[in-house]
């Protein structure tokens, strides 16, 4: 069993969700490769780069990362990377609208919103992360990671001001995310918590945050649009 728990742990890794949401947000924008690629280095395998070097070096324990000092390491470096990232995308948009017409303007201009909103979860994310490490709380990321992916998308639809989301995007099954969300989120406590990753209050501040940074999310931009906007 315990080989299975690993297989869902790695197969969750959470950066890993970052990309997808970028590839779903992106997918009708003109950009979807260049931002799954983007995505991938980023959100991934440059900060997974990191850590192996570092555990190589003998700097950190493991590629669990244990100690919550390193995490902080961890975590503000794939910060520098999200951001970098934003930049990135904010640039590729600005130039990619220049030579469509107004009509494709519009949508993308629409999809580009969703997926400044989204950089926008990321960023505040891992600074909350950075946080809980600064005062050596450990949280459950993996959880964090997938619920707060699933309550992002499955929240857009009961927001009114991205109502034009499902008339866009209306392949997203509102009803199924929620089940499959929920089985998915369990999985993943579960996996963690059996190969002794993290502890029950570890995991359940994990998916409290990644609820409540969801909404927050939502209020800042709709209050102040994006915070990020480099």
């Amino acid at each position: 069993m315990k080989s299975i728990f690993k297989i869902i742990s790695y197969a969750t890794y959470p950066a890993l969700w970052a990309t997808i949401g970028v590839t779903y947000l992106s997918v009708n924008s003109g950009f979807l490769w260049q931002n799954i690629v983007l995505s991938l280095l980023l959100h991934s395998l440059i900060p997974l780069i990191f850590v192996w070097v570092m555990v190589k070096r003998g700097i950190f324990d493991s590629i669990e990362i244990p100690q919550t000092k390193h995490r902080s390491w961890v975590v503000l470096f794939s910060l520098v990377c999200a951001v970098v990232f934003s930049i990135i995308t904010l640039q590729e948009n600005a130039i990619g609208i220049t030579t469509e017409t107004s009509e494709s303007v519009a949508l993308n201009n629409l999809q580009f919103e969703y997926l400044i909103m989204w950089n926008q979860l990321i960023l505040l994310s891992l600074i909350t992360q950075w946080l809980f490490n600064r005062f050596s709380f450990k949280i459950s990321i993996h959880v964090l990671s997938v619920v707060g992916f699933f309550t992002h998308f499955i929240s857009m639809g009961n927001i009114i001001t991205w109502d034009k989301f499902w008339e866009q995007n209306g392949f997203w099954n509102q009803q199924y995310a929620i089940y499959l969300g929920i089985i998915i989120s369990l999985l993943v406590a579960i996996s963690r918590k059996q190969l002794k990753a993290h502890k029950t209050d570890e995991l359940m501040v994990g998916a409290a945050i990644g609820v409540s940074m969801v909404f927050i999310n939502f209020y800042i931009y709709e209050k102040l649009g994006s915070i990020f906007y480099f």
